[in-house]
């Protein structure tokens, strides 16, 4: 482990999980000016996982970054894969949205049968059911290894927004005559649905789908992760000089003030924080 990693691995992609700085794709490329089979290489960015391509909708568009810096999402597990198709789980939604809250402690019991003390969302799913974010089903389980539909992570991304910000509320149905499949969203996710839209958080994932929710699919966890970029940067606006995770910010304290009109920011567009 102290030494750079050089795969090879002859493939279309390199499935290596660890930390790696070489791959090399290919033993039969070609090179002008050189006779015969050459072996082709790749340099690995040291500050990306193996899976994340730099060109790939959820790298430019800054998600990527966003929930990366503020430690929101990340590697999985002890490999380098971010798995950014991989489907996001209750378990992890429930994470990530305790995170965004500054992880509270959560001391009452988990009021699931499939919840372990010793599972790394047991705190995660007892504080998010306990602020109503996440519920379980009517047989007392959680489900926390159950993929969230895209639909559903819409209905969460609504409840948490609504939570923080409550007089964000959108009327009318204009977000859902702006999709190509909106008859097939399913009637309790429809308002989560035109609201995420109406917000801002779809907008990078309708580009990428050609304007198509697939309400009932899977949803990604680099979905999940642009919702999250798009929720704070579009629809909460935070200033340039506001983190996401700032203790002021975790606790609700700011969206409060600003919600209020207790304090104000400057015309420059910051808030000031540090500020006297």
């Amino acid at each position: 482990d102290t030494w750079e990693r050089w795969v090879a691995q002859w493939n279309t992609s390199c499935t290596y999980q660890k930390d790696f700085r070489l791959w090399q794709a290919t033993s039969s490329g070609s090179v002008p000016g050189i006779e015969g089979r050459v072996d082709l290489n790749f340099e690995m960015d040291p500050d990306m996982p193996n899976d994340a391509l730099l060109d790939a909708w959820y790298v430019t568009s800054g998600a990527y970054d966003f929930i990366t810096k503020y430690e929101i999402m990340g590697r999985l597990g002890e490999t380098n894969m971010f798995g950014p198709y991989e489907s996001l789980s209750r378990g992890q939604m429930a994470t990530i949205l305790w995170r965004l809250c500054g992880e509270p402690s959560y001391t009452g019991s988990v009021p699931f049968s499939d919840v372990s003390p010793d599972s790394y969302y047991y705190e995660a799913i007892g504080w998010a059911a306990s602020e109503g974010l996440l519920s379980g089903y009517s047989n007392g389980t959680f489900g926390p290894d159950g993929a969230v539909t895209v639909e559903q992570l819409a209905v969460f991304m609504q409840r948490f927004g609504l939570m923080r910000r409550e007089h964000m509320t959108v009327s009318g149905s204009q977000g859902l005559s702006k999709i190509d499949d909106a008859g097939a969203i399913s009637p309790f996710a429809e308002d989560a649905v035109n609201w995420c839209i109406e917000q801002g958080l779809m907008t990078d994932y309708l580009n990428e789908t050609d304007d198509h929710v697939n309400p009932t699919r899977a949803a990604a966890r680099c979905e999940a992760a642009s919702f999250i970029h798009r929720l704070y940067t579009v629809a909460f606006d935070y200033p340039n000089d506001v983190g996401v995770m700032d203790w002021y910010v975790t606790g609700g304290a700011y969206d409060f003030v600003i919600d209020s009109g207790l304090i104000t920011g400057y015309s420059n567009g910051n808030f000031g924080p540090s500020g006297i």
